[in-house]
């Protein structure tokens, strides 16, 4: 994928649904991860107006969209993935052994196990991940506050999954879940974050101080609302609305992560595969 602007090129490719940028300083990919070098003061002086125009098509072209939405192989593709195993090509290579030694009852019966057990487990597969891209898409209207180009500010309607880093944006009503990560930046919410920790009482969260102190993202994390968290209720100050700054969409969020590595886990070879393979190595010595 490669985004133009006049002369300038941006080189990036995604790999198990994150998202690397060539840096041409270092000559090497790196991931993509929105950061604030500001203090806090600087926070409200230079981003609470939120992004122009422009600004935001260039955040749109480099995060994505703000949505968990993933690509899902064909049924053929994920069978044939399926089948691509050692463990399938020592069954096929029996069963064409046990034919040729007249075995042929049991080979066909073998054969008839084998083929039905991929089918259910390509069958399975394809369901599950349907099941967890019903749940992980999510999509609200937000007010998303823009910065014109006399630098005034103008509402605008959007829908959540045109949210970018930088995006200054009102909360959504009570009961509805966060569609990214953000930086509370005027009044307070309790929040419902089981969905995170399984802990069902809800927390209150204040918004980000003002004051002359660099912001850190592990500190300052108490300020934080995270994609997929419930507000319970916001409380607005000298009733002004409840605004926040976007910080992780998509996969970058705290929830995309979590959904990566249920699609992805870490792959740990187990006593069992390693004596699988040991047998059916020595089975095709024999």
């Amino acid at each position: 994928f490669i985004s133009k602007d006049n002369s300038l090129d941006s080189y990036l490719f995604t790999f198990k649904l994150f998202s690397y940028i060539y840096n041409p300083s270092t000559h090497a990919f790196r991931a993509i991860k929105y950061n604030i070098y500001h203090t806090k003061e600087e926070i409200y002086d230079l981003m609470s107006n939120g992004l122009t125009k422009n600004e935001r098509l260039y955040q749109q072209k480099i995060y994505g969209e703000c949505d968990l939405n993933f690509h899902i192989d064909s049924f053929f593709k994920m069978l044939f993935l399926n089948s691509c195993t050692f463990f399938f090509a020592f069954q096929i290579y029996s069963i064409i052994l046990w034919y040729s030694t007249e075995y042929y009852a049991y080979a066909s019966l073998i054969a008839v196990m084998t083929i039905f057990d991929l089918l259910e487990e390509t069958i399975s597969n394809m369901t599950n991940l349907k099941s967890i891209r019903r749940m992980a898409r999510y999509n609200i209207p937000v007010k998303i506050y823009r910065k014109t180009q006399d630098n005034q500010i103008e509402v605008i309607d959007e829908e959540s999954c045109n949210l970018v880093p930088g995006d200054i944006f009102e909360l959504p009503d009570n009961g509805m879940a966060m569609p990214c990560d953000c930086i509370l930046l005027s009044g307070s919410v309790i929040i419902n974050e089981a969905m995170l920790t399984g802990e069902s009482t809800p927390i209150i969260k204040s918004h980000l101080p003002n004051i002359k102190q660099n912001f850190d993202e592990e500190a300052d994390s108490k300020y934080f609302l995270f994609a997929g968290t419930k507000i319970v209720q916001k409380r607005s100050e000298n009733k002004k609305p409840n605004i926040a700054l976007v910080y992780s969409t998509g996969f970058n969020s705290v929830k995309g992560n979590l959904i990566r590595s249920i699609l992805y886990p870490l792959e740990e070879e187990s006593k069992f595969a390693k004596e699988s393979a040991k047998f059916m190595m020595l089975m095709a010595s024999v």
